[in-house]
């Protein structure tokens, strides 16, 4: 007779119980490892910033058909009696016929804690006239009156504080939202 008949009833409970507890330890295993896989993907970053790198940068991944990414470069920019951490790119489209230059950094904490910082950055400084909604957040349009009226996008989300400085003259909003769909947050 086989050992499963011979069993008696509480020992079957806990044959059952044990074998449930291994089913759903491996698929949760499954689960958290499918996402650390999916969520983390190659680095477009070389070993050399990404090593350095204090935070969890808005990226263009390589797979990217629409743009991409090139000079990343890391630095530390003292600033009164702070370093704050940069990352800089250029992102070039597909096309050719736009570039940008990128930079990132931590969003400074006035941004959370003065209630109107922000908005008094964007109309002030950054003399916002347009926003764009893109998939990863809004990007504020604006002309900064120090590099000669530039159009300038600004990005304030997700922790980080990014400008786009296009190279190429103004970028038209369609691109803009293209742009700021295409980034992904990249896990350090």
């Amino acid at each position: 007779m086989h050992k499963w008949s011979q069993a008696t009833p509480l020992r079957r409970i806990v044959m059952i119980t044990t074998i449930l507890l291994i089913c759903a330890a491996l698929i949760l295993l499954g689960a958290m490892l499918y996402r650390y896989v999916e969520s983390s993907g190659p680095s477009p970053l070389p070993d050399s910033v990404s090593d350095n790198l204090p935070f969890s940068p808005l990226v263009v991944p390589d797979a990217e058909k629409d743009f991409r990414a090139s000079n990343y470069k890391y630095a530390l920019i003292k600033e009164k009696e702070e370093e704050i951490p940069l990352l800089s790119f250029t992102i070039t489209s597909a096309d050719g016929h736009n570039q940008i230059n990128a930079t990132e950094q931590p969003q400074p904490v006035q941004y959370s804690e003065i209630p109107e910082y922000k908005n008094q950055f964007l109309s002030n400084v950054a003399r916002q006239y347009a926003t764009i909604q893109s998939s990863n957040g809004i990007i504020y349009l604006g002309r900064l009156s120090k590099q000669d009226d530039k159009q300038v996008g600004i990005m304030i989300e997700r922790g980080l504080l990014v400008f786009f400085y296009p190279t190429t003259g103004d970028i038209d909003d369609v691109t803009w939202r293209k742009l700021g769909d295409a980034l992904h947050v990249q896990k350090l």
